[in-house]
């Protein structure tokens, strides 16, 4: 991995790099990296395009080079060259599972959805979960033990099994033993390989709907929990993922950097951050901005998808980082505002997020300070409140 503090001597030594030897791809693909880090598309393909030329079956290579078309747009051919994350050293082994599925009519057939990569990805990818469910006579799904009541009710023709994981991030071994022996089921896809079929033109992103549903007993008991804060606008916030180390610290702001944000009034703000020692955080803001958000001490957010689900569906307004539960507020059809860094591949090359409608995108570029995403923020902010409850941002120009 290259150090994102340090991208620009990285580039200055894959330069020199090329420059004694022009016959290696590691440092073309390092030049790919940090031009990717730099927003410049353009040349980070033109890299990586040279790297694979002269080691054509590195396969890592060509699973960054994915990333970089889909970035960039090119989002067909990048769905093809996605699939040769499968064949990386680290993939995962599927024991025994059905043959893989080549894109052929499923009419009668059953398929099994194979879960891969972390949650918030699993969460991504079920976008096109209704899509195959419809095509197919009976779909399995394979997904997060945290995630099966959830995907049992969003998705209640389809068959839905908690991962069976074993060995570790460098051999990660899946088993099926959940899965019925007779019948045998006829194919079985990875979850991020979906996205190749059911995703390929633009016209196959348009008029897609919310695919979540949060459990309705649960809504009506946090709605009725949050709206004892106050008659303001509810907005939940989540200003980092679970990890923050080495390159992931560059993607997150400090919540420092939200104290404008918290002081909009007529707002109350709901954290929704998980993982560990993040309540301290929140401690060390000045008392005044403090005062103003209120930690929900009996939900568990890290695990209780269930309870994550129903809060945020009570949101009027979810503002977050490019995290997991960004795909829930957008998997959800909550008006979710995603402050993030460029490139980011899952915008396909355009200024939205394709098939999250509901979803706006507050970008910048890794040498921009936040204020870059989170200025604008407070002005659409400051413009919603006077609009209850928020208006479908995604249609505005």
């Amino acid at each position: 991995y290259i150090h994102y503090g340090n991208f620009k001597l990285a580039k200055r030594y894959f330069n020199l790099s090329v420059t004694i030897r022009s016959d290696v791809g590691n440092a073309y693909c390092g030049l790919a990296e940090t031009a990717y880090i730099e927003n410049d598309l353009e040349k980070a393909l033109s890299y990586s395009k040279i790297a694979i030329e002269l080691e054509p079956t590195n396969y890592h290579y060509q699973s960054r080079r994915a990333l970089q078309l889909l970035a960039a747009g090119h989002f067909s051919d990048g769905w093809v060259m996605r699939d040769s994350r499968l064949m990386l050293h680290n993939r995962i082994d599927h024991r025994q599972r059905p043959p893989r599925w080549d894109g052929s009519p499923l009419a009668g057939k059953t398929i099994l959805i194979t879960a891969e990569e972390g949650i918030g990805d699993e969460l991504f990818f079920a976008s096109c979960f209704n899509d195959i469910i419809a095509d197919c006579k009976t779909c399995f799904i394979e997904c997060d033990q945290r995630l099966v009541e959830l995907y049992q009710r969003s998705f209640p023709t389809a068959i839905i099994g908690a991962t069976e994981r074993k060995g570790n991030r460098f051999k990660p071994i899946q088993s099926y033993n959940w899965l019925p022996i007779k019948p045998s089921i006829d194919f079985s896809i990875e979850a991020g390989s979906l996205f190749r079929y059911y995703r390929s033109n633009w016209e196959s992103f348009s008029k897609k709907f919310p695919y979540l549903l949060a459990n309705e007993d649960l809504k009506k008991y946090w709605k009725n929990n949050l709206n004892k804060q106050g008659s303001g606008l509810k907005i939940g916030f989540c200003w980092r993922s679970k990890y923050q180390h080495g390159f992931r610290k560059h993607h997150y702001a400090q919540l420092q950097d939200w104290i404008s944000i918290f002081q909009t009034p007529e707002c109350n703000f709901f954290s929704l951050q998980y993982g560990t020692d993040w309540k301290d955080e929140i401690e060390q803001l000045p008392t005044d901005v403090y005062k103003k958000i209120t930690v929900l001490e009996d939900a568990d957010l890290s695990n209780d998808f269930e309870t994550i689900s129903a809060i945020v569906s009570c949101m009027d307004l979810f503002i977050c980082q490019s995290s997991t539960v960004s795909w829930v507020g957008g998997g959800l059809g909550i008006p979710t505002w995603v402050a993030h860094l460029q490139p980011n591949w899952t915008q396909l090359g355009t200024g939205e997020f394709p098939g999250f409608p509901t979803m706006k995108s507050f970008s910048k570029n890794i040498t921009e300070p936040w204020d870059t995403c989170f200025k604008p923020i407070k002005k659409k902010l400051n413009a919603a409140r006077m609009k209850k409850p928020i208006p479908p941002l995604h249609q505005e120009k």
